[in-house]
């Protein structure tokens, strides 16, 4: 019953995984010493669907690059997605900043 409203609100959320596999997922992550394109893979619908929204890009990149965002969402495997996917699928500006922003996430673990 547990992992069945688990599920539930993971799939509320648009996110790529069940929180009720976290741990997996973060072991995979570490044990790609981080990857990029894996990283990707775990980002959530609302930042796939709206990756060409400049608005949308915006509106993340102004949250996403403050300081506390990065040292608090390092073992957030959706945050980490988000910005591993706008790093290698949104355009240009955007996708240098993201990039650039993902590299100092990286460097703190």
């Amino acid at each position: 019953m547990l992992k069945s409203f688990i599920d539930a609100l993971s799939n509320v959320g648009g996110m790529s995984y069940s929180l009720a596999d976290e741990p997996e997922v973060m072991r995979k992550i570490v044990e790609s010493d981080y990857n990029i394109n894996l990283m990707s893979k775990y980002a959530d619908e609302v930042c796939v669907e709206n990756v060409n929204n400049l608005k949308f890009l915006h509106v993340q990149w102004s949250r996403c690059s403050k300081e506390h965002y990065v040292k608090c969402e390092i073992d957030n495997p959706t945050a980490l997605g988000n910005v591993a996917y706008l790093a290698l699928h949104s355009p240009p500006p955007y996708s240098e900043k993201f990039h650039k922003l993902y590299d100092e996430m990286i460097e703190i673990v």
